[in-house]
C-alpha cells in the first residue's frame, strides 16, 4: 500500500475510534493530521475545530487549525 492509501486507512480508523469513543480531543488531532497528509485541509481544520472544543487551550490544535486554514486560503486564492 502507498503512503497515501496508509493516511487514508489512518483517517478512517480515527472516524471509527471517534464514533466508539467517549469525546476525545487527542482523537481529532490525529484525525486531522493525517487529513492534512492527504491534502483534506477543510476536514482537518474541522477536526482541530472540534478539538479545541473539548479543550480549548490545546496549543497543538491551534496551531494545526492555523495550518489547515491557511492551506484552505491558499486554495481558494489560486481559484
Amino acid at each position: 500500500m502507498d503512503k497515501e492509501g496508509d493516511t487514508a486507512g489512518a483517517v478512517e480508523s480515527f472516524t471509527m475510534a471517534l464514533k466508539g469513543s467517549p469525546p476525545n480531543p487527542a482523537l481529532h488531532f490525529l484525525r486531522g493530521s493525517a487529513r492534512l497528509k492527504i491534502d483534506d485541509a477543510a476536514g482537518a481544520a474541522q477536526d482541530f475545530e472540534e478539538g479545541l472544543k473539548l479543550d480549548p487551550e490545546n496549543e497543538p490544535l491551534k496551531v494545526l487549525l492555523r495550518a489547515a486554514q491557511e492551506k484552505l486560503n491558499q486554495a481558494s486564492i489560486k481559484k
